[in-house]
């Protein structure tokens, strides 16, 4: 059995009295303190030269010593001896983050999340914050792609830094572009919370970069997914359907429809997505395959600015769908506001209680010819 005066439980002996020292007296501590720290770990050293705690104490009570650039050499040092050692990597960060050497700062980022999963409580916010700077994009696509176990960790809790999320964004496009998988929900997650913050053009730049032509509208069609034919769900560019007491509606890729499953007389949003429009001129058509003359006047489509800010001198496209098939020609005037969100809606009252509503086809197209055939629809609002 070891004794009291072994290296180790001298080394205890000292941790204890660092571990005293909360952040506000690790900062103004006693002298007295740090000098009974810096005996106690020579002492331990001396008998024991591989205890790393005692390495790293001493090398804190050094730089508290006016001998910093030994202090240093000594907590790196004990980095070397173990990557185990939390308090040796949190000063090290903090050190390598004050010279700005952020290959060195993520190197203890990454051994420091892998010795405790809990050091990630403060260190993976600590990565949000950071990537507010452009300059941490790179280094941290390189130790993505490593694949490190707090990855899961990384991804959650992004929504709190929204002046981080397009260089978060970015991390994930690198990562795309060098091949390494990542979970499906990250790329939605980050879609998403920059189009709920505004930031539409970067969201859709993402967008485009992460899914190509897996989901962008195959031009000149501006509606992703707009004949049907495949499961896109997940972000706002993609098709969104309403589940409720009233309304149940779900994309039907065998069918090449969207179904829209009607149960009551409540009305609402049956599907909606984002769509970029540049100011212009445009085609809307569509074609319904189960008609009703129920929907004469309930159903219709529209379109509203989503950019907060937006000087709008039009609050709202409208197209009323009174046949099984519609081809409309609008205009997108204002080139402040670039997109919008496109909504199929329903609302009462309906001369039956339920019915199926199968639209096989929503399109909007630039517009081939400002004398093409077709009612030019007013911008209204709702």
């Amino acid at each position: 059995m070891l004794g009291n005066n072994n290296g180790f439980a001298i080394a205890r002996r000292a941790d204890r009295i660092v571990d005293g020292l909360n952040v506000e007296k690790f900062v103004a501590a006693d002298a007295t303190d740090w000098q009974k720290i810096k005996v106690l770990s020579m002492e331990s050293i001396d008998r024991e030269p591989l205890a790393v705690s005692s390495v790293r104490n001493l090398g804190l009570a050094l730089t508290k010593d006016h001998e910093a650039g030994k202090g240093q050499q000594l907590i790196r040092l004990a980095a070397k001896l173990s990557r185990r050692d939390l308090p040796t990597h949190f000063w090290l960060i903090q050190d390598y983050g004050r010279a700005n050497d952020l290959s060195n700062v993520l190197l203890h980022v990454d051994q420091a999340l892998r010795t405790k999963e809990a050091a990630g409580q403060k260190l993976i916010p600590a990565l949000h914050a950071g990537l507010a700077s452009s300059d941490l994009v790179k280094p941290m696509v390189q130790l993505l792609r490593t694949d490190p176990p707090w990855k899961k960790q990384f991804w959650t809790q992004i929504e709190k830094f929204p002046g981080s999320l397009s260089n978060i964004g970015d991390v994930l496009v690198g990562l795309q572009e060098a091949g390494t998988v990542v979970d499906p929900s990250v790329p939605e997650s980050i879609i998403n919370q920059l189009a709920y913050s505004g930031q539409y053009a970067k969201a859709y730049d993402i967008y485009r970069k992460v899914y190509g032509k897996k989901r962008l509208p195959n031009k000149p069609e501006y509606l992703s997914n707009a004949d049907f034919s495949a499961m896109t769900e997940g972000t706002v560019f993609d098709w969104t359907v309403s589940q409720n007491a009233s309304l149940e509606v779900f994309l039907d890729p065998q069918r090449k429809a969207l179904s829209v499953n009607v149960f009551g007389s409540i009305g609402g949003v049956a599907a909606s997505q984002v769509v970029e429009l540049p100011a212009g001129t445009y085609r809307f058509s569509s074609k319904i395959d189960q008609w009703d003359s129920a929907l004469k006047d309930a159903l219709f489509v529209s379109l509203t600015c989503t950019e907060l800010g937006a000087v709008q001198s039009q609050p709202a496209l409208r197209i009323n769908l009174d046949n099984e098939a519609i081809n409309r020609q609008f205009t997108i005037p204002d080139p402040q506001c670039r997109y919008y969100v496109f909504q199929l809606m329903l609302q009462p009252p309906y001369r039956r209680d339920a019915m199926e509503i199968l639209v096989s086809r929503m399109s909007i197209r630039r517009s081939g010819s400002a004398n093409e055939t077709g009612a030019r629809d007013a911008l209204v609002s709702n």
